[in-house]
């Protein structure tokens, strides 16, 4: 069966690699998404606009012990649109009641309030300049038109992300003459659906040669592991595909701890160590001997003992880490994982860090080591 069914359409806030490996994959009903792009450039809407027959994804690692390496054509993608240069357009999207999920992924800086939308009057006329609240305008110009609720999905890594956007939107609505109202905020929290979610794949620049010979500026190499943990609210779980990567579960923070404090804190750390050394890629970490050791031993001696202390068994989880983070077929860039370097320690390191001495009476060298390191500077 294909997903979306009948005319429903998924408003996706954010061009990004992970969200092109991750998430458009799973949607298989051709030109189903809407793309909204926060840059002013306008590189990644305009690549989008000019797809003809989809975008390669390119899935190749080890899954279950077995070599995979196989190509997709990922066709989901429809239009994409400017949050900057096309805000007018964007706004009249909300007047479709058929758009019934919207999903975002701005990373973990993309949830936060800026100071120049506190007093704004022009919200209708001109972006605002946050996410949550670029946000908060499109929802009420949908209040205000089709009045449909809708389903809101962010995929970014902070703990229970849909609650810590509503409260963003909330902060950002008391601001606002126009969305105080009592019935306009009843609708967007009561009747709109929020969910939180942990979202875990790998995703990268395809690695050459590639077995396409056209130019694509969307391609995705990825590994075969995906999944998509869901907060359950029990409601209607047809609002996202039917597949198995996608979990509803009673208690997201499991799933939230291992992977954001074990695979992306080990990546932060990663970073912080070893890009100043002249290292580009984790494989290149990870052939090392010298620096294979160092990250085993911030695995193993502190990460993972970190939340066993708290009840969890995430050792099956570390290794498996391990084992993704020596996919001989990635070049994942170092660069990349840098970006928003400042806020990933204080969200994928700074809590084990504090846990560590909570939970196990003992200092944590290494991950202290980590969190004094000067932030690395990343050429453009």
């Amino acid at each position: 069966m294909t997903w979306p069914t009948g005319d429903s359409r998924v408003l996706q806030f954010g061009t990004g690699r992970f969200v092109r490996g991750f998430f458009e994959p799973l949607v298989s009903r051709p030109k189903s998404i809407t793309v909204l792009q926060s840059r002013p450039a306008q590189g990644g809407a305009n690549a989008i606009n000019e797809l003809e027959d989809g975008y390669h994804l390119w899935v190749r690692g080890i899954w279950q012990g077995q070599e995979v390496d196989q190509v997709e054509t990922i066709r989901s993608l429809d239009q994409a649109y400017s949050l900057t240069s096309q805000w007018p357009t964007v706004l009249q999207l909300a007047t479709d009641p058929n758009y019934q999920l919207l999903i975002s992924n701005t990373t973990e800086k993309g949830l936060v309030l800026e100071e120049a939308d506190a007093h704004s009057t022009d919200w209708l006329e001109s972006p605002p300049a946050s996410f949550p609240a670029r946000l908060l305008a499109w929802l009420y110009q949908r209040y205000t038109t089709s009045g449909q609720p809708i389903t809101v999905m962010p995929l970014e890594l902070i703990e229970f992300n849909a609650e810590r956007l509503r409260e963003l939107l909330k902060q950002q609505a008391d601001l606002w003459e126009e969305t105080r109202s009592a019935e306009f905020q009843a609708w967007l929290f009561q009747q709109c659906r929020w969910l939180s979610t942990l979202v875990d794949r790998i995703c990268v620049d395809p690695v050459p040669p590639t077995p396409w010979e056209t130019e694509d500026p969307l391609a995705v190499m990825t590994e075969p592991f995906r999944m998509l943990a869901i907060a359950d609210d029990g409601g209607d779980r047809s609002v996202v595909p039917d597949d198995p990567s996608v979990i509803w579960t009673d208690d997201l923070r499991p799933y939230f701890l291992q992977k954001v404090r074990l695979l992306n804190g080990l990546h932060t750390a990663i970073v912080a160590k070893c890009l100043p050394l002249g290292f580009e890629h984790v494989i290149d970490v990870m052939n090392d001997p010298e620096q294979e050791k160092w990250v085993l031993q911030l695995m193993y001696g502190e990460l993972v003992p970190t939340l066993e202390a708290q009840g969890l068994q995430v050792k099956s989880f570390a290794d498996a880490v391990i084992e993704r983070f020596r996919n001989p077929f990635f070049k994942h860039r170092l660069s990349d994982i840098a970006f928003g370097h400042e806020t990933k320690l204080q969200v994928r390191l700074q809590p084990t860090l504090e846990e560590h001495k909570q939970y196990l009476g003992t200092d944590a060298p290494i991950l202290e080591a980590v969190m004094a390191m000067p932030l690395p500077v990343v050429s453009p």
